[in-house]
């Protein structure tokens, strides 16, 4: 409403249900640096500009230690943090050129605290917390700021369609 021109990554854009012309829903997988660079250099072509970046995207797993998969371990970390370092690396070479910008990285009260049965889920965040804070001072000279939003509990998709069950844990 404001005339800002947002692009909404997504795995599935198509369940955007809003049709403002400034909303730009996009196809995004986090797991691929080369997807990401691609739709970011796109959308800087189309604007010349990349003013704030947020990294939303996440999943949760519940599961005990010791009956997590390896693959359940590696996909939640590679959509909570390397998602994130991804997107990051696409779009700082174009702030630095730019010499501004913002990146929020939406982490989670649980990267602060940690909870049973949220073990990776909590040590992604913690992790994303401490390269939220790496950045802010890498970047600090370049005029990119960084920062950290940890929500609590709220109702989303997350806690419905994003929420991974290890089913031998219960």
């Amino acid at each position: 409403e404001a005339g800002f021109i947002v692009y909404a990554g997504s795995r599935t854009p198509e369940k955007f249900e809003t049709a403002h012309p400034n909303l730009h829903p996009i196809k995004l997988d986090l797991t691929s640096f080369e997807d990401i660079k691609e739709q970011v250099d796109r959308i800087y072509q189309a604007h010349n500009r990349l003013d704030i970046v947020i990294n939303n995207a996440g999943y949760g797993l519940v599961s005990t230690v010791e009956d997590a998969t390896e693959k359940q371990m590696k996909d939640q970390f590679d959509v909570n943090l390397f998602g994130t370092f991804r997107v990051s690396k696409a779009v700082i070479p174009l702030m630095r050129k730019q010499k501004s910008g913002v990146i929020i990285n939406v982490s989670s009260f649980l990267g602060k605290v940690a909870l049973p049965l949220l073990s990776f889920y909590s040590a992604s965040k913690f992790a994303m917390e401490g390269m939220t804070d790496a950045l802010r001072y890498e970047l600090k000279g370049f005029n990119i700021r960084v920062h950290s939003v940890m929500p609590g509990f709220f109702k989303t998709n997350f806690t419905g369609e994003d929420l991974v069950t290890n089913q031998d844990t219960f």
